[in-house]
């Protein structure tokens, strides 16, 4: 969180608070995270679309979050993944 923080020029809280849903994800934000994480925002449409496949890691990976959230970071999730 520190380095992604301080490669977008955010506070680690500020990252903290992005990952588990208590603060907004602007698109803005998005794209600077897409960008430091080595994609860029075709990318990640084409993912979400489901044109592009995600490794397998990296998909246990998120289920595995998703599992722990409790129902109010998950709607939050559900919100964010809708706008996309």
């Amino acid at each position: 969180m520190r380095r992604a923080g301080l490669l977008i020029g955010v506070s680690d809280s500020t990252i903290s608070h992005l990952e588990h849903g208590r603060a907004d994800l602007h698109p803005k934000m998005i794209v600077k995270l897409l960008e430091i994480y080595g994609y860029n925002y075709e990318q990640f449409i084409s993912m979400c679309n489901g044109k592009i496949e995600l490794p397998q890691s990296l998909r246990r990976e998120c289920i595995e979050i998703i599992k722990r959230l409790d129902e109010e970071k998950l709607r939050t999730v559900r919100t964010i993944l809708q706008s996309f």
